[in-house]
C-alpha cells in the first residue's frame, strides 16, 4: 500500500509553490529564447513580440533561433551544440509538462496526482505525489538555464561583433524563480 502523505496547509503550499516555480522557471527560459530571436531577427521589440507570441513550445523557438543564428553567420559546429542542447531541453520540457499539467488531488489525508499521457505509450495512473521529484525537476530547470547561458556565451563568439554585442544583455545573469536576489526586490 502506498505511503499516505498528510494533507495540510503546509504540504499544499509546498506543492503549489514548486509547481509555480517549475512553470515560472520554464517561462523565463522561453522569454530568453524569444528575446534572442528578436535580437537576431533585427526587428523592433514590439514587432518581434508579435512574431514570438505565435511560437508555441521550445521546438518552434529553437528552429527559429537556429535558422537566424545560421543566417547571421553562426558555424555548423555551434549549430551542432545548439541541437544537442535542444535534445536535452525536450527531455526536460516533458518533465516540466508533467508537473505543470498534471492535476493534484489534495483530499482524504493524502496528496496524489492524476497522470494521463499518451506520448508514444498510454500511461494512466493516480499515484502518490512525490514532492521531492518536483524539487529535483525545479533544480534541473535552474541548472538548464545556467547551461543555456554558458552555451549562449560560447556560441555568441561565433557571430560577427554587431550580433554578439546585441545579444550581450541577454547573457547577463537572470536569477531563477525561488532564489533570493535582494537587488531586484523592489
Amino acid at each position: 500500500m502506498a505511503e499516505r502523505v498528510p494533507h495540510d496547509a503546509e504540504t499544499e503550499k509546498a506543492v503549489f509553490t514548486l509547481v509555480g516555480q517549475v512553470a515560472t522557471t520554464w517561462s523565463v527560459f522561453e522569454l530568453i529564447l524569444d528575446m534572442a530571436i528578436i535580437k537576431l531577427a533585427i526587428v523592433a521589440p514590439d514587432a518581434g513580440t508579435c512574431i514570438t507570441a505565435q511560437l508555441f513550445g521550445i521546438g518552434s523557438r529553437f528552429r527559429a533561433l537556429i535558422s537566424l543564428f545560421r543566417l547571421r553567420g553562426g558555424s555548423d559546429q555551434s549549430v551542432t551544440k545548439l541541437n544537442q542542447f535542444v535534445s536535452r531541453s525536450e527531455v526536460l520540457v516533458r518533465k516540466r509538462n508533467r508537473i505543470v499539467h498534471t492535476p493534484v488531488h489534495l483530499n482524504d489525508g493524502e496528496v496524489r496526482h492524476a497522470r494521463a499521457t499518451a506520448d508514444r505509450r498510454l500511461e494512466v495512473s493516480f499515484d502518490k505525489l512525490d514532492i521531492e521529484h518536483y524539487e529535483v525537476v525545479r533544480k534541473e530547470l535552474v541548472d538548464h538555464l545556467g547551461a543555456w547561458r554558458r552555451l549562449a556565451h560560447e556560441i555568441a563568439e561565433d557571430l560577427p561583433p554587431r550580433f554578439r554585442k546585441s545579444l550581450a544583455p541577454l547573457l547577463e545573469e537572470t536569477p531563477p524563480p525561488g532564489t533570493e536576489n535582494p537587488s531586484s526586490a523592489r
